[in-house]
């Protein structure tokens, strides 16, 4: 897909409205910033920007006048009514420090704390305003919205310019979830699907970045997110898969004062880790479902985790598996919520335990 994205610049057919749709970690944003380089640089080769003219290291610095940048923000000012120019300095820091940031990573960055970013009717106004002057350096002049999810109504103002733009203008609407945009905008946009991350692009990504990590048990947890991946290399025990086996062990045998011992010592590894160990179960309960229900099955694990989804799925009935599934989703939940976690973890043991007990009495 990135090929066709960028055979698109280099035959001179983009169009003027793309969705670019992925979940979030996959390097949608970096591959729109990618492609604009290669759209605006004055000397491009056959296949990428030079990289080295003063319009390519002016994207690459986040400051070329003729790229708009567009994003949820919050007020500065109790009252305020913000817009993107208000943050672009932080804008700039952040997506230079990490490309794949999160919504959230963004929200943190800029002390929004529990205030929610929204893209408002101001910023609308400042689109509008942006884009009907003439471009400064270049003969184009491109807005790339990030998370347009966050418009709402205030999309229905942006319709007649997305349908109608100013000659040699572009838009690059970057987005995780394309069902919260209206659909008025969506059908005036061309979409593109981003893949996420294969585990082994991420365990090579890892493997230049962070080669102390536990690549394999990474790739594996980042669900193809390069952002989950880096966050993970600092909050990962190295015994994800002895404690999974262990606990499973445990709530099968029935033995409550283990567990208790197990979820005390579990629930004392932080937060952080705590969601990695549940987000790991998560990822090892579905590869069970999936090689219980699909023939021939490739598990995706290494051998040691491959051994023991085998043998679990022998013992394990599809009723534990919606049992432990929806209780993990859950626990991760009121983690985030300053739940308490050992309190937590052995009230997942004890249903997990319940769940067992009554599929060996079917």
């Amino acid at each position: 897909m990135t090929n066709s994205c960028f055979s698109k610049v280099r035959n001179n057919a983009i169009p003027h409205a793309q969705m670019i749709i992925g979940k979030p970690g996959c390097g949608k944003l970096a591959m729109v910033l990618a492609m604009v380089q290669y759209q605006l640089c004055e000397q491009p080769t056959e296949s990428d920007s030079c990289g080295a003219c003063k319009a390519c290291v002016k994207i690459e610095k986040l400051i070329h006048p003729d790229v708009h940048f567009s994003f949820p923000v919050i007020p500065k000012k109790s009252g305020t009514k913000p817009i993107s120019n208000d943050y672009l300095e932080d804008w700039r820091k952040a997506v230079l420090e990490n490309p794949h940031l999160s919504y959230i990573d963004w929200m943190q960055a800029i002390g929004a704390e529990n205030k929610q970013g929204n893209i408002t009717k101001e910023e609308c106004k400042s689109i509008l305003q942006k884009l009907s002057l003439k471009a400064f350096e270049s003969n184009q002049k491109v807005l790339i919205l990030w998370l347009p999810e966050y418009l709402g109504k205030e999309g229905n103002s942006l319709l007649k310019l997305i349908e109608e733009p100013p000659a040699n203008t572009f838009f690059y609407l970057v987005t995780e979830n394309i069902d919260a945009i209206l659909p008025t905008i969506v059908s005036r946009t061309q979409i593109t699907n981003i893949k996420p991350y294969s585990k082994q692009e991420i365990e090579k990504y890892l493997s230049i970045h962070h080669p102390e990590a536990d690549s394999s048990t990474i790739a594996f947890l980042a669900n193809g997110s390069i952002n989950a991946a880096q966050k993970y290399t600092a909050h990962t025990d190295a015994d994800l898969t002895e404690s999974f086996k262990a606990w499973m062990r445990l709530s099968f045998r029935r033995d409550v004062p283990k567990l208790m011992a197990w979820s005390d010592e579990m629930g004392a590894k932080g937060r952080e880790n705590i969601k990695n160990f549940l987000r790991y179960s998560l990822g090892i309960i579905r590869e069970i479902l999936a090689y219980k229900s699909i023939p021939n099955y490739t598990i995706r694990l290494n051998k040691d985790e491959q051994q023991f989804v085998m043998n679990f799925s022998d013992v394990v009935q599809f009723a534990n598996i919606e049992v432990l599934y929806n209780g993990l989703n859950t626990c991760i939940g009121q983690i985030e919520r300053n739940a308490n976690p050992k309190l937590t973890l052995f009230q997942l043991s004890l249903t997990l335990r319940d769940s067992f007990i009554e599929t060996q009495k079917a």
